[in-house]
């Protein structure tokens, strides 16, 4: 995927600021605030995909969650084009935690289905979902990051990304019950 210069420029700026300037760490809403006109004007697989390759998992999973507006403009064909152009796992095993956990769709089939997607990342990807699932549900502690005193973000705020995502008959809820998903990871 090529990468415009302005959604470099973009993603550099907020991963340099975000640190010494959000107030909840890594970053967070309300300092996302002032670049959201910037935010909107880059084209949004290029921003997500341009995240996930070059900033950490913690990093780009909060920026995303602070981002809804981002995700309401993907589609799941975008979603792919994004996989595509990952070149290590690191950026699958990211965009898989955060798609499960706060959009709360389950793109697992998709990825691991995708002829694009190598065999050998494949196998890595199982590995990494049979050790980390129960981290792919949202738990109750964190629960308080969408607080006042949070993100500055609320759970609610992901509602119409996580509607328009599931209208495409490709990706299903993500499973909320720990032993379900469970189930579902030893079956891969």
């Amino acid at each position: 995927m090529k990468i415009s210069e302005q959604t470099k420029k973009l993603a550099e700026l907020l991963w340099k600021r975000s640190g010494e300037e959000a107030r909840f760490y890594p970053v967070d809403r309300p300092f996302l605030k002032q670049y959201l006109d910037q935010a909107k004007a880059v084209d949004p697989a290029e921003f997500v995909s341009y995240n996930l390759a070059s900033y950490p998992g913690l990093y780009t999973t909060q920026l995303f969650v602070c981002l809804p507006e981002l995700w309401e403009e993907l589609s799941v064909d975008d979603i792919l084009n994004i996989t595509e152009s990952f070149k290590s796992e690191q950026p699958f095993y990211s965009l898989i935690l955060f798609t499960y956990k706060y959009l709360q769709v389950d793109i697992l089939h998709l990825i691991l289905g995708s002829s694009q997607v190598p065999e050998l990342k494949k196998q890595k990807i199982k590995a990494f979902l049979k050790s980390q699932y129960p981290n792919l549900i949202l738990q109750e502690e964190e629960l308080e990051d969408f607080e006042e005193d949070g993100l500055g973000i609320q759970l609610n705020d992901w509602v119409y990304a996580r509607q328009k995502l599931l209208t495409d008959k490709r990706v299903k809820p993500a499973k909320q019950v720990l032993v379900d998903l469970k189930a579902e990871v030893e079956s891969l």
